[in-house]
């Protein structure tokens, strides 16, 4: 009887764990349409945002510097974030965060999603 609740309980929990994998893309996604000359520009504070270009240097433990197509930014991320995945200053990558302005500062992303584009 303690095998069959035991496979019983493994079933359901395999069949609910396969759920929780799902990712939602339809109405509503966000597309990468913001570049770092746009958000220096008109830096608001909290503002979520979706860019894509690539990670070109590293200073200290958690920042960095985001370049793309119109400018360069700074950008602070946990290393957790990076998956174990190999990123180099050629990697295009998505990243995914909110605007951060502190006072007498320019703009950074503080990041919450790093998405390796093409390694």
């Amino acid at each position: 009887m303690k095998s069959v609740m035991r496979g019983l309980f493994a079933v359901v929990f395999l069949a609910l764990a396969g759920t929780s994998f799902a990712q939602y893309v339809g109405p509503g996604e966000m597309k990468p349409d913001t570049t770092v000359a746009q958000i220096a520009s008109k830096p608001i504070e909290g503002q979520q945002v979706l860019l894509r270009g690539n990670i070109t240097k590293k200073y200290g433990k958690k920042h960095y510097e985001f370049t793309d197509d119109t400018g360069k930014m700074r950008m602070k991320a946990d290393d957790k974030l990076f998956y174990n995945q190999k990123v180099t200053e050629n990697s295009t990558v998505e990243i995914f965060g909110e605007v951060e302005k502190d006072f007498l500062q320019s703009p950074q992303i503080n990041v919450l999603r790093i998405t390796v584009l093409k390694p």
